[in-house]
């Protein structure tokens, strides 16, 4: 059965490099531009993973993640999360601390995210 995979990410030129990477892949893969238009698509579709970039206008990464997390529907989905930012140890225990598959550092090989996104639908 194909996985269905939704990429949140509100800049096109990282949603199009995700889009490369996984294709040829038995994804299915769906894609929104910010955090609210994935939660409505989350809404009707059940996606299996959700790549989602932390720093998006309106409502962050995090914010979302809280969302699936505390929705009964949407928790089953896994997520991870993409992000510029460096954490510290105490920062990779709060992401972790939010139900997170894992979490990509910007810039990321096509190869690295192949393998990620592999591991956390396996």
């Amino acid at each position: 059965m194909t996985k269905k995979v939704l990429v949140v990410d509100d800049e096109e030129s990282i949603r199009n490099a995700i889009k490369l990477a996984l294709e040829g892949t038995d994804y299915e893969l769906m894609f929104a531009a910010s955090a609210k238009e994935a939660l409505e698509k989350m809404k009707q579709t059940h996606f299996d993973l959700a790549i989602v970039d932390i720093f998006m206008p309106e409502m962050s990464g995090l914010e979302l993640c809280e969302k699936i997390s505390e929705d009964k529907d949407l928790r089953t989905t896994k997520v991870i999360v993409l992000t510029v930012a460096k954490f510290s140890e105490s920062g990779i225990k709060d992401v972790q601390g939010l139900w997170l598959s894992d979490y990509i550092h910007k810039p990321f090989t096509n190869k690295e995210l192949v393998q990620r996104v592999n591991a956390s639908l396996q």
